[in-house]
């Protein structure tokens, strides 16, 4: 099972990458990836708080939703889930500027949500 470390390393590695995809011009690439940064800032935060290992997204979706801290950021995490799968499983290209939203809006919720709850 992924520890805490696991998912922030590759929350962060991910977050890296997005920048190159931006300027590579592979949008909806770039929402999946902004959400799956998302996601495993989430999952660390998760594992960090004792819950069993989450490997759906309805589940992990029904805790940021319920569990307190998360539910600060529910509203930024289900957009990013919802925009990231709409790319992914149906084929939507967002706009650039819709990205950076993501990107400089959401993610970084997400991120500062968890982070003192990882330390």
């Amino acid at each position: 099972m992924p520890s805490t470390n696991d998912h922030l390393k590759w929350a962060q590695g991910i977050e890296r990458d997005i920048e190159p995809m931006l300027n590579a011009d592979v949008l909806n690439w770039t929402a999946v990836a902004i959400f799956y940064s998302a996601m495993h800032y989430v999952q660390a935060y998760l594992v960090n708080a004792g819950y069993p290992q989450v490997n759906d997204h309805r589940k992990r979706n029904w805790l940021v939703n319920s569990d307190a801290q998360l539910r600060r950021v529910a509203p930024a995490y289900n957009r990013l889930f919802d925009i990231g799968w709409n790319c992914r499983y149906i084929g939507m290209v967002p706009k650039r500027q819709v990205l950076m939203a993501l990107k400089e809006t959401d993610l970084p919720q997400v991120r500062s949500c968890v982070l003192p709850y990882l330390t």
